[in-house]
């Protein structure tokens, strides 16, 4: 990612799915972690500068997506697919120094929404 200004507003997607909650075999982490753990946080660090002060002022949102299958109660609508979109809004317009505590709390939602729609992701 490259940024030809200081200060940017960025609005950063993750999206859980299946997919994404499946196991590297090179890091014995899920792509999840990967995601957050590795992008978001060599992301952020890119963005210090020399010393205490911060290279960049960008404002982050970061926003916890999923699809999954409704619970229908008839048979004819399951076969129909009825998805729903579900958004969780971890951090909202934040600029930090050290962005480690943030981390914890996209950690934190992107684990909320995977426990919560485990069996329906699609």
């Amino acid at each position: 990612v490259l940024f030809r200004s200081e200060t940017a507003k960025i609005f950063i997607f993750i999206q859980v799915a299946q997919e994404s909650l499946l196991w590297d075999s090179r890091t014995g982490m899920t792509f999840l972690e990967l995601a957050i753990d590795g992008f978001l946080s060599d992301l952020f660090r890119s963005w210090r500068g020399p010393g205490k002060e911060p290279a960049s002022n960008h404002l982050v949102s970061v926003i916890i997506c999923c699809r999954h299958r409704q619970a229908q109660k008839q048979e004819q609508d399951q076969e129909d697919g009825a998805c729903r979109d579900q958004y969780s809004v971890a951090i909202d317009w934040e600029m930090h120094e050290d962005w480690a505590p943030t981390l914890r709390r996209v950690r934190a939602a992107a684990a909320m929404m995977a426990e919560t729609h485990r069996e329906a992701l699609l």
